[in-house]
Parts: structure tokens; sequence; C-alpha cells
């Protein structure tokens, strides 16, 4: 099996560039000229396709941006790209993607919606979301809400142990027969004459 690595050298604004094929395995090496047409030698269809070709580029490198800006700590890596080649013989980003860490931390609901609404924040804030980052933002959105539903059911959990310890150590005042003072950890006091 051959292995290959492509350089492309160009000089100035010269047209044509030369390509060196480097075979590794057989220590051979390819040279061949190549035309590409400058952007000035151009038709008027190339001319509009590659303005298209730029200005999706900048479009998808500004999205994938906004992704990696919002996302912090919780986005894997960079963007990536798919390319195409333009008319000018140059490659074009035409869709990016950028992975962002969506698993909920365990044991720690607070920590989770906390992280899934920095999740939700990265999805939506490209100028133009796509249906993808939607997804990956109501994705998230659940998330956080499974972890909403968690912290309430571990404070209703603590509320009753400190009810149930409460009552152990709360004392009352008797006076005639009746409670005149009772006082719990809870701080609430009963008074009656």
């Amino acid at each position: 099996m051959s292995s290959f690595q492509f350089e492309i050298s160009s000089i100035g604004n010269n047209v044509p560039f030369e390509l060196i094929q480097k075979d590794y395995n057989n220590n051979s090496v390819k040279k061949t000229q190549k035309n590409i047409p400058s952007s000035q030698n151009l038709t008027q269809e190339q001319q509009k396709e590659l303005e298209s070709l730029k200005e999706t580029d900048r479009k998808v490198r500004a999205h994938e941006q906004a992704h990696i800006a919002a996302g912090g700590a919780y986005i894997r890596g960079g963007a990536t790209f798919e390319y195409k080649k333009g008319p000018d013989g140059k490659m074009y980003a035409v869709a990016g993607e950028v992975s962002i860490d969506t698993s909920p931390i365990k044991d720690n609901p607070q920590a989770t919606i906390t992280k899934m609404q920095v999740v939700k924040a990265a999805a939506l804030a490209p100028a133009d979301p796509s249906a993808q980052d939607r997804a990956v933002a109501a994705k998230a959105s659940q998330e956080e809400a499974k972890a909403r539903m968690e912290l309430v059911q571990k404070q209703q959990e603590m509320s009753k142990s400190k009810e149930k310890s409460s009552h152990s150590t709360g004392f009352a005042l008797i006076y005639n027969s009746k409670a005149v003072f009772n006082f719990h950890t809870r701080a609430s006091l009963n008074l009656t004459i």
C-alpha cells in the first residue's frame, strides 16, 4: 500500500502551479503542471459562483465560531468543515460542525442545570440556527427539566429529613394545661394566653 502526500506550490499570482506528489514507499517524486484559472480569468457565471462560495464560507465559519464562543468548556475540539473547490481552485467551507458535551453531570442536578443552559445558549448562538442546532437546544432543555425535577426531589427529601429531626429537638412550656410556647428548630412560635 502506498502513502502519498500532496503539496501545492504557486508563485505569486501566476496561474500555473506545481503539484508535487511524493510516494514515500518508493521514494519517488512526480511533478506535474496544472492550470487553474485566476479570479481575473473567470467567466461571469464562474465569478458569481465564486462570490457565492466566498459568502457561504464566511457564514459557515461565523456560524461555527458562534457555537465555540458560547459553548466554552463544553466544546470538544474545534470546528470541522466540509469544503468545495471553487472555480479559482481554492477550497471554500460549505458546511461545518462543532461537537459539544451534552451529558448531564452525575449526582449534581444544579451543575447539570447550569451546564444545559450553556449548551442551549451555544446551540442557539448563531444568527441563523440550523435544525440540528435547534434539536441540540431542545435536548438540553429536556435534560435541564429533568435536573430541575431531581433538584426539587432532593430539596423535598432534605426538608422532610429536617422536619423529622426538628420534632425531636423541639420543646414546649406548659402552663395551666395549655401550650404557651412551642419552639422548633424551624423557629415557629405559638403564643396563647
